[in-house]
């Protein structure tokens, strides 16, 4: 893959905040944490697509599974999976099952976003509360994959983000940026009301060297090169993105391009009450 090819999609992936005026409403009934799990990027069209990998672990509980696409402002976004076009697809997750599904676009342009897996059992559980870590119970991973000319060149997996059991309140995100590396964060708000983040980047020595402030409203998502977030930044640079935020549901993905291969980046988190109590 040549290196101005791997700029070039990257700053499609990881380019501009859409803010649309039709936004995220949000989910019904019950806390959409109690089943959700998010996938912070995802990219279809063009060169790409990506794959979703869910297995249930349990012996005994069959799972529905509804995988829901959005764009960056929030509004659903019609892919093709399995010949059918739609913005929401439910599967069937058999005890001890797994499904592979492929979410293509359905236009030559590089279409990116985000996913929300949304999980029920198919037994009505009383009480309520042995429902409310149902995303737990289900293993789902995206598999990023680029292949110009149907060859594939590269690939990348990241696991599904359960915000609900951490709510975190600050993300921390690995940045090391250098002739051949790069790194790309996406952010997403799940939750119903606006958040206000915090983005501070510290070189390796914990020094801050750049923050600032942005509202990421419901249900947006923001991707960019931390080198566009922060237009300062040193061509060679080793340090920490951390992200504190006021709502519940923000969720991050990094991502590390480096002589043209795609790689995850882990994402730390601090519980809300640990940050809470000045840890």
């Amino acid at each position: 893959m040549k290196k101005g090819m791997v700029c070039f999609v990257l700053g499609l992936m990881f380019g501009g905040l859409a803010l649309g005026q039709m936004g995220w409403q949000g989910w019904p009934g019950t806390d959409p944490m109690d089943r959700a799990l998010i996938f912070p990027q995802v990219a279809v069209g063009g060169d790409y697509v990506t794959h979703f990998l869910l297995f249930n672990p349990n012996g005994q509980i069959p799972l529905r599974a509804a995988l829901t696409f959005y764009r960056s402002d929030g509004t659903e976004a019609a892919v093709s999976v399995d010949g059918t076009t739609a913005s929401r697809f439910v599967f069937a997750v058999p005890a001890e099952g797994s499904l592979l599904k492929t979410a293509r676009g359905v236009s030559p342009a590089l279409q990116s976003g985000w996913a929300l897996l949304d999980v029920e059992d198919t037994n009505n559980y009383n009480p309520p509360y042995v429902r409310y870590h149902m995303a737990d119970r289900i293993v789902a991973t995206a598999i990023y994959e680029y292949a110009p000319g149907g060859k594939v060149q590269s690939q990348v997996a990241v696991h599904g983000v359960h915000s609900g059991n951490f709510h975190a309140a600050r993300l921390t995100i690995p940045v090391h940026r250098g002739s051949s590396a790069n790194v790309g964060v996406a952010l997403v708000n799940a939750g119903n009301t606006p958040a206000t983040l915090l983005l501070t980047l510290r070189d390796d020595q914990g020094k801050t060297v750049g923050s600032q402030s942005l509202e990421l409203r419901a249900g947006h998502q923001i991707a960019r090169f931390v080198g566009e977030l922060f237009p300062s930044l040193p061509a060679e640079f080793l340090g920490l993105l951390t992200v504190d935020h006021s709502q519940h549901y923000v969720v991050a993905l990094g991502m590390l391009q480096s002589g043209g291969i795609f790689m995850s980046m882990p994402v730390g988190f601090m519980p809300r009450e640990a940050f809470m109590m000045g840890w």
